[in-house]
């Protein structure tokens, strides 16, 4: 697992780190992940809808790129 640049949040009661992976690391089913919990990270005040703040997605943006299905990783270009 990555350490950093990743989707995650807060157990509302350990206020534990958290990934929300268990149904897979497309966006898609991330979405889905927070639904099933119903989850969201703030109310819009004019609508009341639940919205998400994505808080580093870049892992999972990677995982579904070119470099991931070629084998690089972060490191090889950002800390040689």
């Amino acid at each position: 697992i990555t350490q950093c640049h990743v989707e995650y949040y807060f157990t509302t009661d350990k206020k534990l780190v958290t990934y929300p992976w268990a149904k897979g690391l497309k966006i898609e089913n991330i979405e889905a992940y927070y639904d099933e919990i119903n989850f969201s990270d703030w109310t819009h005040a004019e609508t009341g809808a639940g919205v998400l703040k994505a808080q580093h997605p870049e892992f999972e943006m990677f995982n579904q790129g070119i470099h991931a299905r070629s084998g690089v990783g972060c490191a090889d270009c950002h800390m040689p």
